[in-house]
């Protein structure tokens, strides 16, 4: 039964819980799915903003990197 305390063993203690309001219905647990969906793929497409973000930077530091190299080539020519 739904109502009742249901025991649960984690890392060697016993833990209770207890429902608390009214029996969870089909249409309840299909909206919980659905807003974990959606939280689910927020989060991956943050991460995903975030390693295009990250390889943006990455290659503006390499052609930065490129540019002082050639300088540096260019004035010990220079010499």
């Amino acid at each position: 039964n739904i109502d009742e305390p249901e025991n649960i063993r984690i890392n060697e203690e016993t833990m209770v819980f207890i429902p608390i309001g009214p029996p969870l219905t089909a249409h309840d647990l299909e909206r919980m799915q659905a807003k974990k969906d959606a939280l689910i793929r927020r989060q991956i497409q943050r991460r995903e903003e975030q390693l295009i973000k990250k390889n943006e930077r990455l290659i503006t530091a390499i052609d930065n990197q490129n540019e002082c190299r050639l300088y540096e080539e260019y004035t010990a020519q220079r010499r």
